[in-house]
């Protein structure tokens, strides 16, 4: 079984081989990987280790993941999805109205507004995020309010959409 009969016969030597240290411990110049070692068919324990033939052929890995064909197709629906879609086109945007006051102090700069484009056609003012002050950001709020625009679509449908709009003020009209 583990050898001839005439080597269980003999009695055991003290010169058996020595085993050196093994597992992650075992020291090894940088660099070197495990050698990898078959023993040859029909030996036992004793008979020499060899090396796998070196014309081996190597192990073939499919792409998956993220290349599969699930992910294609995952893919494709997304870009027909993007070209079925559109979003908020202006078509009008009001000159807004100065008051007094702000002309007389010579007052320039942009409100900004937090607006909803619904779906319906209506804009619908949430909030003032930046103001001038002096009156200027109810008249920003009338100006958002008067917007036309096209609404965002998805898949064929209106929808609403949520968006910052920029009322600018400047005397140099």
């Amino acid at each position: 079984m583990f050898g001839s009969a005439e080597a269980r016969k003999q009695p055991a030597t003290a010169s058996a081989p020595k085993i050196g240290p093994a597992g992650f411990g075992a020291p090894q110049p940088v660099g070197a990987g495990p050698e990898r070692h078959v023993p040859s068919s029909g030996a036992g324990f004793e008979a020499p280790a060899v090396s796998p033939p070196q014309d081996e052929a190597k192990p073939v890995v499919k792409a998956g993941g993220f290349d599969s064909a699930s992910g294609q197709a995952a893919s494709a629906r997304r870009q027909i999805e993007q070209a079925r879609q559109s979003d908020v086109e202006i078509l009008y945007k009001p000159r807004p109205n100065y008051t007094e006051e702000a002309r007389r102090l010579k007052i320039e700069g942009e409100v900004l507004v937090e607006v909803i484009f619904a779906g319906s056609g209506e804009v619908k003012v949430l909030r003032v995020l930046e103001g001038l002050g002096h009156g200027l950001d109810e008249a920003a709020v009338t100006a958002a309010a008067n917007i036309r625009f096209k609404p965002a679509e998805r898949v064929g449908h209106a929808v609403d959409s949520s968006a910052i709009a920029r009322i600018t003020f400047s005397l140099a009209y």
